[in-house]
């Protein structure tokens, strides 16, 4: 999880701007009820019956609303022992040539500084944890072999900056409870929709039948001389005066 980007103590109540000439963001479904809420912020299945025009133009209604805890949930952490974490960036794992131990070193320190050291990878995530707490910053551990390493007491700062973050750049919105109708603070993609035009659909049409002399060029022998002793049959009926 990088911090590229992410506004430090963004309000969190700063929705992203509508756009002119955009279609209006999806209206967002109830992530644990499985409603959506209504055009004007309310319960969208308590409201009055739509009509078949609003259905027809209204904004697709698939974007879940989701907490801050729901968000969390959700997430894949690594197991919450930093002992196994690995090495953040600028940091690398040395034996001391003094016993078998082993110590964490910063490769590259600020000038004119000695290079700092850990005893063990707890404490270096702790002074982690302490450098961007001095910048004014949360700590937002990183992504190892698919998982957030991150521990536990530090989630909360690190998920509200990231959420601050998204909010500025305008890729979520937050959902009051005035809005939502839900007792604490939502989040929604703000995923926009333009109306399109359908693919064309190519018919299928049938061949047109053979023609005659081409039906009877496929007929088999076995067929050929069927037809011509019936024709030999016919013959001999209506000399015997019987066809």
């Amino acid at each position: 999880v990088g911090a590229e980007g992410l506004t430090a103590g963004a309000p969190a109540a700063a929705a992203a701007p509508h756009l002119e000439g955009s279609a209006p963001a999806a209206a967002p479904a109830d992530a644990e009820s499985g409603g959506n809420v209504g055009p004007e912020g309310g319960g969208g299945d308590g409201g009055a019956v739509a009509t078949e025009f609003d259905r027809m133009h209204a904004a697709p209604r698939v974007e879940a609303m989701m907490t801050a805890q729901a968000i969390r949930n959700q997430l894949p952490f690594a197991p919450d022992d930093a002992e196994a974490f690995h090495a953040p960036p600028g940091w690398e794992r040395r034996a001391d040539d003094s016993s078998e131990a082993c110590s964490w070193v910063e490769i590259s320190p600020a000038a004119g500084t000695p290079a700092r050291r850990t005893s063990s990878r707890t404490e270096l995530e702790a002074l982690l944890e302490a450098d961007a707490a001095a910048e004014g910053r949360a700590w937002l551990g990183q992504l190892a072999n698919g998982g957030w390493e991150i521990r536990a007491h530090a989630v909360n700062g690190a998920l509200a900056q990231l959420l601050s973050g998204l909010i500025v750049l305008g890729l979520i919105r937050v959902l009051t409870p005035e809005r939502s109708g839900k007792a604490g603070t939502n989040y929604v993609a703000a995923n926009r929709y333009v109306t399109g035009t359908p693919f064309p659909r190519a018919r299928l049409s049938r061949p047109p039948p053979p023609a005659k002399g081409e039906e009877e060029e496929e007929l088999c022998d076995l067929e050929k001389e069927r037809l011509a002793n019936m024709k030999r049959n016919q013959e001999l009926l209506r000399q015997l005066g019987l066809a």
